[in-house]
C-alpha cells in the first residue's frame, strides 16, 4: 500500500515510539558511516520498530503490519502480512 503520512490527533500517542524509532535509524546510519559495518548493531532500532508497528492499525484490513516506512516528503509504503491460508 502506498499514500500520504497525514498524522491526526490520536498520532500524539506514538510520537515517542516514531521518534525512538528514528534516532534509532539515525545512530545505526551513523555507525555505519564510521565503521563500514552494515551489521552494526540494530537491536534499538528493531526494538523501537517492533514495538510501533504491532500499534499500527489500517481500518480497511484486518491484516497486521509487517513493514512500513514514511520518507522525507511524508509519503508512506505499508506492506501487509499474507492472510492466512
Amino acid at each position: 500500500m502506498f499514500g500520504q503520512f497525514v498524522p491526526e490527533a490520536v498520532f500524539e500517542a506514538c510520537r515517542g515510539a516514531f521518534e525512538e524509532a528514528h534516532r534509532g535509524d539515525e545512530e545505526y546510519q551513523r555507525e555505519v558511516a564510521r565503521t563500514g559495518d552494515v551489521f552494526a548493531d540494530r537491536e534499538r532500532f528493531h526494538t523501537a520498530v517492533a514495538a510501533l508497528t504491532t500499534r499500527i492499525s489500517l481500518p480497511d484490513t484486518s491484516r497486521e503490519v509487517e513493514e512500513f516506512n514514511i520518507f522525507a516528503d511524508d509519503t508512506v509504503e505499508i506492506y501487509l502480512y499474507a492472510p492466512d491460508n
